[in-house]
């Protein structure tokens, strides 16, 4: 193999395992951290300053992630607070691919627009600082400890009709 055949697959087997480790639960964020005002300002002004992945680590927190009405529709409530968590992609977005699998498909059930409950240890990465009143934005690494429970909005839901299993 000649020196340029060798430097391109270290640099892929660098890249594969760049990958396999934020895949594996390191890191989920994509963009810079900002300030809590900073970062929902739709693009940051010059006086808006990213700050260190260092001094916004990720951290585990035990709560319950739930679908909810609004943006982000993905929820995390940390338990014995009345914190709130946005969870929004790791690019910043609150569109798709918010939970990692498997938990995804572990969360869905056969009615459209409900998600199961989750009490859990979530692993989460903060892409804005925390501020009194405000959501944090994180986005969601993983979970460990998982318990599922089926809700929307904080509701029971529907009886299931006779004869069919429950979701």
């Amino acid at each position: 193999m000649n020196h340029a055949a060798g430097s391109a697959v270290t640099g892929m087997l660098a890249l594969l395992a760049t990958t396999a480790a934020q895949a594996g639960g390191v890191d989920c964020r994509r963009v810079p951290v900002y300030s809590a005002p900073c970062f929902s300002q739709p693009k940051p002004h010059a006086g808006c300053a990213p700050i260190p992945y260092a001094k916004a680590p990720c951290f585990t927190v035990h709560g319950i992630l739930q679908g909810s009405n609004g943006v982000p529709a993905v929820r995390l409530w940390r338990s014995g607070t009345k914190r709130v968590l946005g969870i929004v992609g790791g690019d910043g977005d609150p569109g798709e691919e918010l939970i990692p699998e498997p938990l995804n498909t572990q969360m869905a059930t056969t009615t459209p627009g409900w998600l199961r409950s989750v009490d859990a240890d979530f692993r989460v990465c903060p892409l804005a600082t925390e501020k009194a009143g405000w959501m944090q934005p994180v986005c969601l690494v993983g979970a460990a400890h998982v318990v599922f429970t089926r809700r929307h909005y904080g509701l029971a839901p529907p009886p299931t009709p006779a004869g069919q299993p429950a979701p």
